[in-house]
């Protein structure tokens, strides 16, 4: 990084991009920030990487596995100081901060029949990167057995991607699979909550399991993939006809019938954009939970009903959920990610995303533009023309998330 005289460095731990290197007049100064400090993981996994995922901007540090090693790699060394009698009381801080962390990427990786997929080859390399946004795949994604990419690759999709509406240029042969082993995630997970039960007083930490993910309430990503994905193999198996889209009583649209909710209390219909737009801004990750949920009867008494949902504004949702800290935690999970596909629309066309994927519900495509011209762009896409429920992130969502998130 030091290059030559009077080098200037600046490091910060919650700045999320890569480096930038200034010379004026002579002074050679370099600007480097990185999101693999024990502080700044979480601000890369809730904050940064959706962002990502809407501008295709490739992922370079891999931040899941990171933390997951991160977390094997405190366990030991919490494991061997309590043995030793050291101090542990650092150790124990961030073996927990740690494990909540993974925790929330173990949930949002998780579906129904998960633990079913096959595991994959541990002799291959499974380095597995979305082919849409480029982002890393940890555990879960949806992958093609048709369609190949540029390297002859079964072309890959993140599960965020395709809750986005994102998938593969034929559609139909898209199926669950893993990048690594579930049930050995969540095995590692269990071990490292024992080390820190035993170190810690015998203080419990409730072992991870199918049925405590199932019943939470946190961001469940890949189950929303799976959701959207049984909803169009259902509907092009019963050669279902294209449905309509009535966002208002003067305005309507046809859309395919797997990406069309209607409500059956009030007989609304909106597709996933339009859900997106509307008062409730909902993004197809919390939407398709809940309708095709709802729509199963399989619907716990803690979830909402799909009418209650799309009924009820963003603002009055969080004023109900204020008094419950996990529904509130959800809200503000699921509300940034409205937001930020809200805001980031535009993308800038790529010839090999191009080749083996197509565009989601959120996506627009524009000519290559520098970065500034960009975000302007981006705004404008955001709040301008004649949809001013489109707004960015409302200033109760904003202030509750930096809050949340000790911003």
């Amino acid at each position: 990084m030091l290059s030559g005289m009077c080098a200037l460095v600046f490091f910060s731990s919650q700045l999320l991009h890569t480096s930038q290197r200034i010379i004026y007049r002579g002074v050679n100064s370099s600007i480097a920030w990185s999101r693999v400090t024990l502080a700044s993981i979480p601000f890369a996994l809730r904050l940064e990487l959706p962002i990502y995922n809407r501008t295709g901007r490739s992922e370079v540090y891999r931040s899941k596995l990171t933390l997951f090693y991160t977390m094997l790699h405190y366990a030991t060394e919490l494991d061997n100081a309590y043995k030793a009698g050291s101090n542990i009381a650092h150790l124990v801080t961030v073996s927990v901060d740690l494990l909540e962390l993974l925790d929330e990427v173990i949930i949002n990786e998780w579906a129904p029949g998960v633990l079913e997929l096959p595991d994959p080859d541990l002799e291959a390399d499974m380095h597995v990167i979305c082919d849409f946004c480029g982002s890393d795949v940890f555990i879960t994604y949806l992958e093609c057995a048709k369609c190949l990419t540029g390297s002859e690759d079964l072309v890959a999709i993140c599960s965020l991607c395709f809750a986005s509406g994102r998938t593969c240029r034929c559609t139909r042969k898209m199926y669950p699979a893993l990048a690594r082993s579930f049930q050995g995630v969540l095995e590692e997970r269990n071990r490292v909550a024992k080390i820190i039960e035993i170190a810690h007083n015998n203080d419990p930490l409730p072992e991870m399991s199918q049925p405590r993910i199932q019943k939470s309430r946190a961001l469940q990503t890949f189950r929303a993939a799976v959701l959207i994905l049984d909803a169009r193999k259902e509907a092009e198996k019963s050669a279902a006809p294209a449905s309509s889209c009535a966002p208002s009583s003067d305005t309507e649209h046809g859309s395919p019938a797997a990406h069309v909710l209607t409500c059956d209390e009030c007989d609304v219909s909106l597709c996933f954009t339009h859900v997106l737009t509307s008062p409730a801004r909902l993004h197809a990750t919390s939407a398709a939970r809940s309708f095709f949920i709802d729509k199963s009867g399989k619907r716990s008494d803690r979830e909402q009903s799909w009418h209650d949902l799309h009924t009820l504004s963003a603002e009055a949702r969080f004023e109900e959920m204020r008094s419950d800290t996990e529904d509130v935690d959800y809200y503000v999970a699921s509300a940034y990610l409205a937001a930020v596909a809200n805001k980031y629309q535009l993308l800038v066309p790529n010839e090999d995303r191009g080749l083996c994927t197509k565009a989601g519900w959120y996506d627009r495509f524009v000519e290559p533009m520098n970065d500034d011209r960009f975000e302007q762009e981006q705004e404008e896409a955001a709040v301008g023309h004649t949809r001013p429920s489109e707004t960015t992130t409302d200033p109760l969502c904003r202030s509750e998330i930096r809050k949340r998130l000790r911003i």
